[in-house]
């Protein structure tokens, strides 16, 4: 290991024990069972919640130098370029808990932030949290790096802005601008999200199941209508089906008509015994 790496995981260290000292003490010294909190309580959920943002920023910085750092390490090994730094989002996953998915869209998100400097400053300092840092690497993620750049100072410059801003209006703020710098990208990125379409289903509680669609609009609103309509009373037995349709209703909260029993081909022969099918 070099001198400067050295110096580099010698500060991590420090760093990583004054943040498990800090934890701990937080914890053991949580003011919850005081009588009377007054507005200094709500102050410190204030902080709390700035301190889960700088470290949220905190994170991102490493992830991204812990991507550089097993870049290099893998160049080093002769690792082809296609394959460096492959690993890095599932280890991100595997050290913030969550799904190795998830991971890589930490990653992403962390190092577009190196594009985005006032929304990675608006981060630290808690005017933004990670879910709408996120939506807005998200919503400019379409655009090139120097209309990126404008739509970061534009809406994470200023961070009294930012204070009382609810997510639906930064989302909304941020694809008028896109859409306004860049009205093309934002066509071919409505292109490419048509091939994302899928449907999926997934277990839910007392037997039921949760069953999800993400299609483009006019299929998707096709689809809805005749679920949203009023339930479908069940055909009578014998009522043949309608070409071109295998499946009942959406509407219908009964379950499809049984189709009749055939016929046994023993059931005129006396001498023959009853079969189990009559």
């Amino acid at each position: 290991m070099t001198g400067t790496g050295e110096v580099g995981a010698a500060r991590v260290a420090v760093l990583l024990a004054a943040v498990r000292a800090h934890r701990d003490r937080l914890v053991d010294t949580a003011p919850c069972s005081v009588g009377t909190l007054g507005t200094t309580g709500w102050e410190l959920v204030r902080a709390l919640e700035d301190l889960q943002s700088a470290a949220c920023a905190v994170q991102a910085d490493l992830a991204v130098a812990l991507e550089a750092e097993e870049r290099r390490r893998h160049a080093v090994l002769g690792v082809p370029a296609a394959r460096r730094g492959q690993g890095v989002a599932a280890q991100l996953g595997i050290a913030r808990r969550v799904s190795p998915h998830r991971g890589q869209v930490l990653l992403g998100t962390a190092k577009a932030l190196t594009e985005m400097p006032c929304t990675a400053a608006a981060l630290r300092a808690g005017a933004l949290d990670e879910w709408r840092t996120t939506v807005l690497v998200r919503e400019t993620a379409c655009l090139e790096r120097e209309d990126r750049a404008r739509v970061d100072a534009e809406l994470c410059a200023d961070l009294d802005r930012l204070d009382g801003l609810g997510t639906r209006r930064l989302v909304a703020a941020a694809r008028r601008r896109a859409a306004e710098l860049d009205p093309a990208a934002l066509v071919r990125r409505r292109s490419r999200a048509r091939a994302d379409r899928s449907v999926s289903m997934r277990p839910a509680p007392d037997a039921m199941t949760y069953l999800t669609a993400l299609l483009p609009w006019p299929r998707a609103s096709a689809s809805w209508r005749p679920c949203s309509g009023p339930p479908t009373p069940p055909a009578p037995p014998g009522t043949p089906a309608r070409a071109g349709s295998s499946w009942p209703t959406c509407s219908s909260n009964a379950p499809p008509a049984r189709p009749p029993p055939r016929p046994c081909p023993c059931a005129s022969t006396s001498s023959c015994p009853p079969p189990p099918c009559c």
